[in-house]
């Protein structure tokens, strides 16, 4: 469906080619170009969202697998 497309092009999962937007060297540069590495917050709620984009990411496969069989 679209929204696993989409989902698998921002995780980089599914096969999809995606850009990876959400990896976790991605995330942790982002956070060290801004200078924001010791937000306690922050970080947890990248976490959050980096954990969401590979549950996504995941769900995605599976569902690809499932059409497969």
């Amino acid at each position: 469906t679209t929204l696993m497309n989409e989902r698998a092009s921002i995780g980089g999962g599914g096969g999809g080619g995606g850009m990876g937007l959400a990896s976790s060297s991605r995330l942790i540069q982002m956070m060290q170009h801004f200078g924001v590495e010791d937000d306690a917050v922050l970080r947890d709620e990248l976490a959050r969202l980096y954990t969401g984009f590979q549950v996504a990411k995941m769900t995605s496969q599976r569902a690809m697998a499932n059409l497969r069989a």
